[in-house]
């Protein structure tokens, strides 16, 4: 998707950097329940809002993603998840449910 659509992931980055830019710490905890190409981890990570000790768990339906995930993010815990069908869990400090199509 990266490589297909380059101005909606920027769009999309900055969108991020913009609504993050008012947080302080980095967060406690995150999940991401359409993980897709890493765009949120990576502002996170730029923004120094995710760390060593930030529990991060990313869902994906897509093989191809959650492969490119886990090698893109090795400490992040992704799982392949059909987020429409799967439940929510709580006790996240940060829930990302951005389905963007």
């Amino acid at each position: 998707m990266t490589a297909e659509k380059p101005g909606d992931i920027r769009r999309e980055r900055e969108c991020y950097r913009v609504l993050f830019e008012q947080f302080p710490a980095p967060f406690v905890s995150v999940l991401e329940t359409f993980g897709g190409a890493g765009i949120l981890r990576g502002v996170l990570e730029e923004c120094k809002l995710v760390d060593e000790r930030t529990r991060y768990m990313a869902w994906d339906h897509a093989a191809e993603c959650v492969e490119f995930l886990r090698k893109q993010f090795p400490t992040m815990d992704v799982r392949q998840v059909d987020s429409f069908r799967e439940h929510v869990p709580s006790g996240y400090e940060l829930l990302s449910a951005d389905f963007n199509t």
